[in-house]
C-alpha cells in the first residue's frame, strides 16, 4: 500500500511538472519584442541636405534602369532627371512605406490569436481558517477560437489593402514625370529670360 501512494504522488508531480511546462511554453509563444525606431528631425535634415546627383546610390539606380551608359552623364536629359526625382522624392518613400505596412498586415492577418494564461486568486469565506487556508490559487486558460470564417475575411481584406498600396506606389510614380517636365520647362524659360534676347 505505501508503494501505491508513493506511485500516485510521483504521477501527480509529473503531471504538475508537465502542466507547468505547457503553461511556460504558451507564455513564451505569446512574447513579442518591441524595437523602437525613433524619428530624428536633425537626421532627416542631414539626409535631405546630403542628396546630390553624383551619389553612388543614384548611379546604381540609373544604371539599373538603363537610362545612362556612363557616369557621370554628359547631359542630364528629361528621363534621367525624372528618375532622379523618383529616387529622391518623399512621396515615393511614403508610398513605399505604406506598401510595406500593408504587406506586413497580410502576414499578421493570417496569424491565429494567442492563448492567454492568467493567474487568479480566489477566496473561500466558508472554509474554517484554523483548518485550511481560505485562499485558493487558480489559473485561467483562455483559448480564443475564430468562427464564421473571420480569419479568411481578414486575410482577403489585407490582400486587397496590399494591392491598393502597390497601385498607390505606381500612381505616385506616374505623377512625378509631369511635375519634372513642368519644372524643366520653367527652368528653361527662366534661363532664357535671364540670358536676354539672342542678338542676330
Amino acid at each position: 500500500m505505501p508503494k501505491i501512494k508513493h506511485l500516485d504522488s510521483l504521477l501527480a508531480c509529473r503531471a504538475a511538472y508537465a502542466g507547468l511546462l505547457f503553461v511556460l511554453a504558451l507564455a513564451m509563444m505569446a512574447c513579442v519584442r518591441f524595437h523602437p525606431k525613433p524619428i530624428s528631425a536633425a537626421a532627416s535634415m542631414d539626409d535631405f541636405e546630403a542628396r546630390r546627383l553624383d551619389a553612388p546610390e543614384l548611379r546604381e539606380f540609373l544604371l539599373a534602369n538603363k537610362e545612362v551608359k556612363d557616369w557621370p552623364p554628359a547631359v542630364w536629359d528629361l528621363k534621367a532627371l525624372t528618375l532622379a526625382a523618383l529616387y529622391y522624392h518623399p512621396d515615393m518613400d511614403v508610398a513605399r512605406a505604406q506598401w510595406g505596412v500593408a504587406n506586413a498586415g497580410r502576414i499578421t492577418a493570417g496569424e491565429r490569436p494567442n492563448p492567454s494564461v492568467n493567474p487568479l486568486m480566489g477566496y473561500n469565506a466558508t472554509s474554517p481558517i484554523d483548518e485550511v487556508t481560505p485562499w485558493i490559487p487558480e489559473i485561467s486558460l483562455e483559448l480564443p477560437i475564430e468562427v464564421a470564417g473571420k480569419r479568411g475575411f481578414r486575410i482577403a481584406e489585407a490582400r486587397r489593402l496590399s494591392e491598393a498600396a502597390r497601385w498607390n506606389v505606381l500612381s505616385a510614380a506616374w505623377a512625378r514625370p509631369g511635375r519634372s517636365g513642368a519644372a524643366c520647362a520653367v527652368l528653361y524659360s527662366n534661363s532664357s529670360r535671364l540670358s536676354g534676347p539672342n542678338p542676330s
